[in-house]
C-alpha cells in the first residue's frame, strides 16, 4: 500500500513539476510610442518627379520654365521639407508675387476673352485714338472727339488693369470688367447682342438663354430690364451684372481647375472656390487649393 502511495506521488509531481527550484518569470509587452518618427509620406517620390512639379508650376505660373538654378532650388526645399503642403504653398507665394505671375495671369485672361492682345497692342491703341481725338477736335466735330476721348480712357484703363491688380487697387471682378469693358472687346463682339453672348461665353462659359440674350441687349442698349435677377439701364450696369454674381464666381473656378488639371471641378471643388471668390477676391487662393494638390503634383 505504501508503494502505491509513493508511486502516486511521483506521477503528481512529474504531472505538476513540483520542483522548489522552479522560478516562473512572467514577460509582458509593453507597445511604445515613439514621437516624431513617423515615416515622411512622400519617402517613395523620386527627384524627377519633384522636378516635374516645379517645371510644371513655373509654366502654368509664369509662362515659361525654370531655370537650372530655380529647379535645383526650389527642388532641394520641397525635398528638405518632405513635400509638405506648407512647403509647395511656400513655393508658390515666392512665384505669386513675381512681375511675371502678373504678366501671365493677363497672357491667360486676355487670350480668352481678347483673342491675345499684348500690352504693346493696347498701347498702340492708345496712341490710335489719341490722332483721332485731336483729329476730331481740329475738325471741330465734338460728339466724335468725346467719343475717341472715351475709348482712350478705356484702354488706358486697361492697360493699367494688371498693375493696379497685382497692388490690390482693384479686386478681381473689377480686373474682369476692364477685360470686356474697352474697344476691342467691342471689336471683337460688334453689336449688343454680340457682345451679351461674348460676356457670357467668356465669364460663364456658356450661352445666354434666350430670356437672358433678350434682356441683355435691352440693358445694353440703355433700357431697362432684369438679368440675372438684378435690375440694370446701360452697359455700365450690365457689366457690373456679369462681374459680380456668384455664376462669374463659378466661372472663374471652372476656368481655374480647366487650365491646371484639364478638368471641370466636382461640386465640391466648385463650391468652395466659389464662396472664397464671392468672399473674398482671393483668386491665387482658389489656385493654391489646386496647385498644392497630390493630383496636380503627380505624386
Amino acid at each position: 500500500m505504501k508503494n502505491l502511495h509513493f508511486l502516486l506521488l511521483l506521477i503528481i509531481c512529474s504531472l505538476f513539476s513540483c520542483t522548489k527550484e522552479e522560478i516562473i518569470y512572467e514577460n509582458e509587452h509593453i507597445n511604445v510610442i515613439i514621437n516624431d518618427n513617423d515615416a515622411p509620406p512622400y519617402s517613395g517620390i523620386t527627384s524627377i518627379q519633384i522636378e516635374g512639379y516645379v517645371n510644371r508650376l513655373f509654366i502654368d505660373l509664369l509662362g515659361r520654365e525654370p531655370s537650372v538654378t530655380e529647379r535645383t532650388q526650389t527642388k532641394d526645399y520641397l525635398k528638405s521639407n518632405d513635400l509638405t503642403t506648407e512647403a509647395r504653398a511656400f513655393v508658390l507665394n515666392q512665384l505669386m508675387t513675381s512681375n511675371e505671375y502678373y504678366q501671365r495671369f493677363f497672357t491667360v485672361h486676355s487670350g480668352k476673352l481678347l483673342d491675345g492682345i499684348t500690352e504693346q497692342d493696347i498701347t498702340n491703341g492708345i496712341a490710335t485714338f489719341n490722332i483721332l481725338y485731336n483729329n476730331a477736335v481740329t475738325a471741330g466735330n465734338a460728339p466724335l472727339a468725346q467719343y475717341y476721348q472715351k475709348g482712350q480712357v478705356k484702354l488706358t484703363s486697361l492697360q493699367q488693369a494688371i498693375s493696379d491688380y497685382s497692388i490690390n487697387l482693384i479686386s478681381i471682378d473689377q480686373f474682369f470688367a476692364r477685360l470686356i469693358d474697352n474697344p476691342f472687346f467691342d471689336d471683337i463682339n460688334m453689336g449688343s447682342e454680340n457682345f451679351a453672348i461674348g460676356s457670357f461665353e467668356g465669364l460663364f462659359n456658356r450661352l445666354p438663354t434666350e430670356t437672358e440674350l433678350t434682356a441683355s441687349i435691352e440693358m445694353v442698349d440703355g433700357f431697362s430690364a432684369q438679368l440675372l435677377l438684378k435690375d440694370g439701364n446701360g452697359k455700365d450696369d450690365f457689366i457690373k451684372i456679369v462681374t459680380t454674381v456668384p455664376e462669374f464666381y463659378q466661372g472663374l473656378t471652372i476656368d481655374i481647375y480647366n487650365q491646371l488639371l484639364a478638368r471641370n471641378p466636382d461640386s465640391p471643388e466648385m463650391s468652395e472656390g466659389t464662396i472664397i471668390l464671392s468672399s473674398t477676391s482671393d483668386y491665387k487662393a482658389v489656385q493654391e487649393l489646386v496647385l498644392i494638390s497630390d493630383e496636380y503634383a503627380g505624386f
